[in-house]
């Protein structure tokens, strides 16, 4: 029995070893072809269904990159059937292994198959959703052969777009049971086209459209009410985050409008770069405001003052870089886009994570910054994956951007809604304690006055009564230091109630003429005292009588000759009158210590004076120039330095 099994064995043995070869090859070349066929044959397009959603057609593409060598039609049709036949790579490659290419921006064509199984023929858009892409050729082909050909792009007129739209549309018509091959040459941004383009029906096509334009116009009158309303702030506060925000929303809202087709779309200019340049601008502005309002909000300089620095510096150079583009006419902007985004948010990051040191310094601004642009981060981030091809997401990257821009406004615009009503309550808050604070100055100033007025008095009777030289001297000194006093009291009794809203004027008839000549007869006096000339010019052309407040009149020309006679050791004063286009126009001109210039502002606000010794030299509060200012104000006019 055993020595019968042995020859069975060896036999069996044998016959294994003979086909062992032959196995191993047909299961290698069945392994190729699986392999061959799932690299190189991209799934044809199938309509089978005359109704049908908006078909993405990335995962139907093939692509080739030219080089040097410019790839014709003829070329390409030849080649793209070597490549769905037997996988010849030579020029085309599949688009599962489609790149985003930064460092450069080669003409691209990207091809695929479409196959009409219907029995009846079928009208369909190809739809590429980004109008910025700069130039696009679009070839509908049958056996070999160019059935349909389009022109489209941004740096193309729109007179030669196959349908008049601001996205690039390209309508075909199928017949029933039929194969075709269709080709896009792109130039510029061709990875978009690769992205967000999508084949849909002419029904369905106009129907997204109009949802598509209503949510875009929402997102438009969104930003353009943060916007109004941003400005509106910066009216009423005067703080330059309100501004900044301004431009950034703005900008970013007028950006978009470009990017979505509607700058083209809606005004026409003959230089077709316009939108190209158009974009970039409010890209530039986009970016650079967003890092200027970083530093008006966060008070970056106070803060961190090297990132408050080189956020101005990234500023400066994106000025200097749309110059150049500007200079340098170029169209393709890919790289600069690349290279402007990239910076931006790199710059914005470390605000972002300086932010996060306010925000535990329990800093408002430093929380509600964090939380606003780490959203936008999120966003961004999926927009970036999407673009340069790591995933296969259907998604419109640029509805992702409008909606965290979106987020972005909204969180910033909710915080300076409430920083401004803090603001609005900070300045009541002040306004109230500084009118209480006149309201009681002008009360106590009047009783203090009232008693002071006893001792002047007093002081004049206690004078017409016989006094000996020393009595005589002391009496003088009460009664020169209680007119200082009560002068003290009543500049500050009219500053309190000009504050405090308390002064009315009195409009009546007067002459003009008979009050500065009484005027004069008082200060030549005082200026003789002194040595001083005086001077009095009156303008002919001054009527007898003129309308207006007699006694503020009076109090403003004596508050302005007090001063001259103070400050005046030598030479003259002149007080002269003119009728200058129904106004009034007094000057008062001494050859005193005169005023620095930097210093002529200052001096009309309260509790000022020229220096720091003018007070211990010449005494006074610092209140007549104001108190003259804040009348002639009152009275419709103004002061002149």
């Amino acid at each position: 029995m055993d020595s019968q099994k042995k020859p069975t064995c060896q036999n069996s043995f044998s016959l294994s070893n003979n086909w062992r070869p032959a196995l191993s090859t047909t299961c290698l070349l069945l392994l190729m072809l699986a392999l061959s066929t799932g690299v190189y044959a991209e799934p044809p397009i199938t309509l089978t269904n005359y109704q049908f959603d908006s078909i993405d057609i990335k995962k139907h593409l093939a692509f080739h990159m030219e080089d040097k060598a410019p790839l014709e039609i003829d070329t390409a049709i030849h080649s793209f059937q070597q490549y769905t036949d037997a996988g010849n790579e030579r020029y085309w490659h599949s688009g599962e292994t489609y790149r985003t290419q930064i460092t450069s921006m080669p003409v691209t064509w990207f091809a695929g198959e479409i196959n009409n199984v219907l029995s009846d023929s079928q009208s369909i858009y190809f739809v590429t959703k980004d109008p910025m892409i700069l130039d696009i050729n679009f070839y509908l082909v049958k056996a070999g052969k160019v059935i349909t050909h389009y022109e489209s792009g941004s740096l193309k007129p729109s007179s030669i777009r196959p349908v008049n739209h601001r996205l690039h549309v390209f309508p075909v018509t199928l017949e029933p049971n039929s194969k075709y091959q269709f080709f896009f040459k792109a130039r510029g941004r061709s990875n978009s086209l690769f992205i967000n383009t999508s084949i849909i029906s002419k029904n369905d096509f106009v129907k997204k459209e109009i949802v598509a334009d209503y949510g875009l116009w929402f997102f438009f009158g969104n930003i353009a009410l943060y916007t109004l309303f941003a400005l509106a702030f910066f009216f009423v506060t005067k703080e330059p985050s309100y501004f900044i925000f301004t431009l950034f929303t703005a900008s970013s809202g007028l950006m978009y409008f470009v990017r979505e087709g509607y700058f083209k779309e809606l005004f026409f200019f003959q230089w077709p770069e316009m939108p190209i340049y158009a974009e970039m601008f409010f890209i530039f502005t986009m970016f650079g405001s967003s890092l200027l309002f970083a530093n008006s909000f966060l008070n970056l300089k106070k803060h961190f003052g090297y990132l408050y620095y080189l956020n101005i510096f990234l500023c400066i150079a994106y000025v200097s870089s749309y110059i150049l583009l500007l200079k340098m006419n170029i169209f393709d902007t890919s790289i600069l886009l690349v290279v402007t985004i990239c910076s931006a948010i790199l710059m914005q990051i470390f605000n972002w994570l300086s932010s996060i040191c306010l925000w535990k310094q329990k800093i408002v601004e430093g929380r509600h910054f964090f939380l606003s642009w780490s959203v936008y981060f999120i966003t961004i981030a999926i927009v970036i994956i999407v673009n340069i091809g790591l995933t296969n997401w259907s998604i419109s990257t640029n509805g992702v951007a409008q909606v965290s821009h979106g987020i972005l406004f909204l969180i910033l615009f909710l915080t300076l809604t409430l920083h401004f009503k803090r603001v609005i309550r900070e300045e009541e808050r002040l306004k109230s304690q500084n009118q209480a604070k006149s309201e009681f100055i002008a009360r106590m100033s009047h009783e203090i006055r009232t008693p002071m007025n006893g001792v002047l008095g007093m002081s004049e009777l206690l004078n017409d009564t016989p006094l000996d030289e020393q009595q005589q001297r002391y009496n003088n000194a009460i009664y020169q230091s209680g007119q200082s006093l009560l002068s003290i009291l009543n500049d500050i009794l009219d500053f309190s109630k000009m504050e405090a809203g308390m002064i009315s004027i009195d409009q009546q008839d007067f002459s003009i003429n008979n009050l500065l000549i009484e005027l004069e007869n008082i200060y030549r006096l005082q200026a003789l005292k002194k040595g001083l000339g005086f001077q009095l010019s009156l303008d002919e052309k001054i009527p007898e009588k003129i309308k207006g407040d007699e006694t503020r009149t009076r109090q403003v020309i004596v508050n302005l000759l007090n001063n001259a006679i103070k400050f005046t050791s030598e030479g003259g004063i002149k007080l002269q009158c003119k009728l200058v286009a129904r106004h009034l126009l007094f000057e008062i001109i001494d050859t005193g210590v005169g005023i620095d210039k930097n210093k002529q502002v200052e001096i009309f606000n309260s509790f000022e004076q020229g220096d720091e010794n003018t007070s211990r030299e010449y005494g006074g509060t610092g209140l007549g120039l104001a108190i003259s200012k804040l009348l002639v104000e009152k009275m419709g006019g103004g002061n002149r330095r």
